[in-house]
């Protein structure tokens, strides 16, 4: 999967707000998460990268909202990445949805098996 480069109008990168994984292709980091975003920030620069400045204090709304409409692309491009995972747990037609219900019944029916009245 690659990763869009989300830039600025004056070219630089932006890091989003929980971003913790390293954009350059060969760079370990890239599969390793960093501890924080302002050390991806200091990791980035040391690639050489230009990054968007970052304004200090509490997140608006709007830059909230702008993490999450980038974070969400990011599950959609995997998803039209042509690579279908399939669970091992679900039948020949891939019928996850049923078993994963099965499984919550299940763990329901245990839950009401353990529960004893002299426990109150």
């Amino acid at each position: 999967m690659s990763l869009p480069d989300p830039l600025n109008p004056a070219g630089q990168a932006i890091v989003y707000h929980g971003e913790v994984f390293c954009r350059v292709p060969s760079c370990t980091h890239k599969h390793i998460a960093i501890s924080a975003t302002n050390n991806l920030r200091q990791h980035l620069i040391k690639h050489g990268l230009q990054l968007a400045t970052n304004v200090a204090g509490r997140l608006t709304q709007a830059k909230k909202d702008a993490a999450i409409k980038w974070y969400n692309s990011l599950f959609k491009a995997e998803e039209n990445d042509g690579h279908e995972d399939s669970d091992e747990n679900g039948d020949e037609n891939g019928d996850v949805d049923r078993v994963v219900k099965d499984d919550d019944e299940e763990y329901a029916e245990d839950d009401d098996d353990d529960y004893d009245e002299d426990d109150d």
